[in-house]
Parts: structure tokens; sequence; C-alpha cells
């Protein structure tokens, strides 16, 4: 993976990934497309893809390869892997008495979650992406796995073995959209033990929203009890621009046992005209993804402020079709790339996830510099044959705005109920290369990782 368009850290993930993936199937490794950076050129791939920099200065992923080296040499063998989800990814690998836990959360963008093991271990440490270790208590012969944005491994000593305990609280569904007032959430508790038992029960709630959560529940042994109770939103709150979670901490018998994340992302309402309002605006630091973030030769292409780039979003829905209005102000346009590549240049991607689809719709429509109006489908939801004559665009551009106007019948998205989640992005180039981009939600731009982070969509018919 080279690092101009992905940068440096997530390269270092991504060899971990890698690794530990390949070590799972019996590989030996995977081929490292070069050791070292064989030139400078800020804009040149083939001169981002090495363990170290030209200068052979080691770079994040080198630092990553050498704690990989180090923990998993040796006598190690690959055990097997932890039953799969939607949330984590784990192996179990053998080292002598030791066992070892790699492992990393799928959601990168949210904290909180946590694999639970049960073990005869004897001590237990977690080493992070670069080889430092923290020793982690065992309770009960339980031990609790944190998983944060960052890849970790888990080292049980003097183990002779370990599995994932079930969770004791469960949700009954573990989202729910945000455009009601007061959203019902409702926990199962499981008592295992043959005696009746206490669960303790504490919240992140993010501000803006608020819960009457119970402080102790009591559950008769080997018996499950379930407590719903209501979340409320502030009306004065602005939560439309970003999932929230809320973390469930849970204790039994005063033993801390583990965490249930609850999601509520943000929805909105459609009608047949654009809104007064912007629907979402683009526009802070956590929104941007800058490609050149660690290279001081080139800090001139960091994103400055709003008028260097920042977007307002209306959108629309008829009997037809899916509108878009996006008003994006861009100090500079370049666009000079063809269809097949307009992400390098100034540009606006769409990405459109509908229920019961296998995939993803990604929309690529961009102004070129000789005036010419670009699409390209990059995929399909329902994995039908791509026809970009099917997208309506009109794009014009004035001053330092560029406005778009996107069209998507709803007969082609296949969205029958008119109802998806979405996001979007804006690519940043103001000379020669494709610099940043700003996203409406995380899940693009670095790989379609995470489709919870979309935005919902679903048509107003309370007056319908």
């Amino acid at each position: 993976m080279t690092d101009l368009k992905y940068g440096t850290h997530l390269q270092a993930v991504t060899l971990f990934q890698k690794l530990i993936f390949s070590w799972s199937r019996g590989a030996i490794g995977y081929t490292w497309y070069c050791l070292r950076d064989p030139g400078r050129n800020p804009t040149d791939p083939e001169h981002h893809y090495g363990l170290f920099d030209y200068d052979y200065y080691p770079k994040e992923v080198f630092c990553v390869y050498r704690m990989l080296s180090q923990t998993f040499r040796g006598a190690t063998s690959f055990v097997r892997s932890f039953p799969e989800n939607n949330i984590t990814e784990s192996y179990l690998f053998r080292r002598g008495n030791d066992l070892l836990i790699p492992a990393w959360n799928r959601k990168a963008y949210f904290t909180g979650n946590e694999l639970i093991f049960s073990t005869d271990a004897k001590e237990a440490e977690i080493i992070d992406l670069y080889g430092n270790v923290t020793p982690l208590k065992i309770v009960d012969s339980t031990v609790r796995l944190p998983l944060g944005a960052d890849p970790v491994t888990l080292r049980l000593k003097q183990a002779r073995y370990c599995n994932i305990a079930d969770g004791l609280c469960r949700l009954a569904r573990s989202e729910a959209d945000l455009s009601a007032d007061s959203v019902p959430c409702t926990l199962n508790f499981t008592n295992p033990n043959e005696t009746s038992g206490t669960f303790t029960l504490k919240a992140d709630i993010p501000e803006g929203l608020r819960a009457e959560i119970p402080e102790s529940v009591a559950v008769p042994g080997k018996q499950t009890l379930q407590k719903t109770f209501t979340i409320t939103v502030d009306p004065k709150a602005n939560l439309s621009s970003a999932t929230q979670q809320i973390n469930f901490h849970y204790s039994l018998n005063g033993v801390p046992r583990g965490t249930a994340s609850f999601y509520l992302t943000p929805a909105l309402l459609m009608n047949e005209s654009f809104p007064e309002k912007p629907s979402a605006v683009l526009n802070t630091r956590a929104q941007m993804v800058e490609l050149f973030d660690a290279d001081p030769q080139n800090v001139f292409r960091l994103r400055k402020d709003d008028n260097d780039l920042s977007a307002n979003v209306w959108i629309a829905s008829d009997a037809e079709n899916l509108r878009f209005r996006i008003l994006v102000t861009d100090d500079v346009h370049h666009q000079k790339e063809e269809a097949k590549t307009l992400w390098k240049g100034d540009s606006l991607q769409l990405y459109l996830a509908v229920p019961g689809q296998p995939d993803i719709w990604e929309i690529n429509v961009a102004l070129h510099e000789d005036g010419r109006i670009l699409k390209k489908i990059w995929a399909t939801g329902n994995r039908s044959a791509a026809d970009d004559s099917r997208v309506k665009a009109d794009i014009t551009r004035k001053g330092t705005q560029t406005e778009y106007l996107i069209s998507l019948p709803w007969k082609m998205l296949g969205a029958e109920e008119h109802i998806l989640r979405y996001n979007l992005l804006i690519n940043e180039s103001d000379s020669d290369c494709r610099e940043g981009m700003m996203r409406l939600a995380p899940g693009v731009g670095e790989g379609m990782n995470d489709v919870l982070h979309f935005h919902i969509l679903k048509e107003d018919r309370s007056e319908k």
C-alpha cells in the first residue's frame, strides 16, 4: 500500500492486518511492493510504498513490522480464528506456553468496543502497534481486551486455553436513527450463575442525549431479564453531523464484565422541495482527510479554512428521483482528469447503501476545466450494469463556488421504500494531485469499511 493516498499510519495498520490474516491462512507472509521509497516525488505513488523513506529513515510501517517479528517469531503456530462478527476480527496463536491474540476493531472510528476472554492464564498484557506493553488484570478467569482505532495483541502468559466469553448484557438492537425525539433501548441481562446476581450499569452518554438508566438490576440464577428505557434527544442539541455512540459498562456482583454499545445515526426526512436550511454541512477538521498531514515539504497542500474547502448539502425526493444540491466553496478548481480518474481532481463522490442490496452505489461527478460534465458509476449496489447516462448532473462554477445538481432515479437505485443510507465526499486538488478529501461521515475515502456511519435518508410521509 502506498502512503500517498492513505497516509503512513493506515499503511502501518494494513501491514499488521495483512500479515496476521496471511499467517492465519498458513502463508509465511505476503509480497511487499518495495522496502524503500525510490524517490521523494510527493505526487508519485511509486515513491511511497517503502518501509523506509528515500533517506533510509524508518516509517511507521517498519515499526509495526519490527513489533510483529519480535512478538510472533519462534515456535509460533496458528490455533484458530475466533467467531466472525461485523465489529471485531481476532485470531489465536500459540508461542511456547503463551497465547497471542491479535485483534482489531472493524469500526475503527468508534471507541469503547472490547472482547472478553475466559482463560487460565497467569498473567495478561496488551501490546500496541509499536510494541509498547501494558499489563491487564485477570478477574475470575476473565480478561477484557479494549479495542480502539488501532489493532492490538493480547498476550496470555502460561495459558492452556482461551475462549471468547458470552456477553452477559446484550442489546435487543444495536442501532436506531435520530429522526425522532425519543428512542427506546432494550437490554437483556443474563446471569450465568446458579445463585441470584446483581448487575450494575454505567453509561457514557454524549452531550445532547438523556436517558434514565437503572443503576442496578437483580437477576435470578440461570435466567435472563429484559429492561427497556427511553433515550431522549435535546431539541437544542445539534446531533445531525455524526453517529452518536452510547457505551453501557456493566458489572456482575461487582466484577466488570463488559461493554455494550448502542448507536444513534443521523436521519433526514426528505420532502419534494429542497429545504431552506442545508440538510448537511461539511466544514469541520474532523471531516477532512489530509493525505500530506505528516510531510513538512507539503504543508502548503493542507486545508486552511472554509474558503479553501467546505460545502453545504440540500437533499430532496419526489416520486421519480432522489435529488442533491451541493454547493462547494473551493478557492482553486483543478480538474484535468477523464472519467476513470476523476477522483484525482476536484470532484464529488456519492455513496448510497440501499437496504437488501449486497453492495454500495458509488457515483463520481466532476466539472472538467474545459467545461465538460463528467460522470462515472464506480459500483452499483444491486450489481447491475452501470449506466452513467442515467445519472443527471448539472455542474456550474461561479467565483469560488461550484454547484452540483444531481438527480438519481429511484428505479435505477432499486430503493422501493425510498429509504437508504448515504455518504459523500469532496475530492480536493489545487494543483497536480489529490491533496485530500472532505467527507460527511467516516467509512469512505480510506476504503468502504463501515456503512454504519452513513446517514439515513427517508421520505417525510407525514403530509402524504
